[in-house]
């Protein structure tokens, strides 16, 4: 980051279920320190239902990568380091829950069940395919 570069960050803290539900406050921590800007990335397709977490996509597996209007997190005005901090990892929580809902409007790809008996979760969300 001191050279200007990009990092990459899992915001959910590994490949989660995808839907942003929970944020690490790491991301938060890191944006209101360095002052750089955070891009909510959505990559739909990346697992279908009943694959495991860490399973690894087959080739020519079709995902798509959505970038959303990058952000600056400042510290709040006279609150506490952990309050600011707080604050920026639910805004930035926000911010990737819509980006990832719009997402997966626009690609049609679903997020993958917790459990394939379970598609309760996803209720929020519209029907889609899920592609192998």
């Amino acid at each position: 980051m001191d050279e200007g570069r990009c990092v990459g960050i899992l915001p959910e803290g590994s490949r989660g279920a995808g839907d942003a539900a929970a944020v690490s406050s790491g991301v938060a921590w890191l944006a209101l320190i360095s002052g750089a800007p955070v891009v909510p990335v959505a990559v739909p397709g990346t697992r279908i239902s009943g694959e495991h977490r860490d399973a690894i996509p087959r080739p020519g597996r079709v995902f798509h990568v959505a970038f959303d209007t990058p952000q600056t997190y400042r510290r709040l005005p006279s609150a506490p380091g952990r309050v600011s901090m707080d604050t920026a990892a639910e805004a930035i929580r926000r911010q990737l829950s819509g980006h990832v809902r719009g997402s997966v409007a626009l690609t049609g790809r679903r997020l993958p069940a917790a459990d394939t008996r379970d598609d309760n979760r996803l209720a929020a969300y519209p029907e889609g395919t899920d592609d192998e």
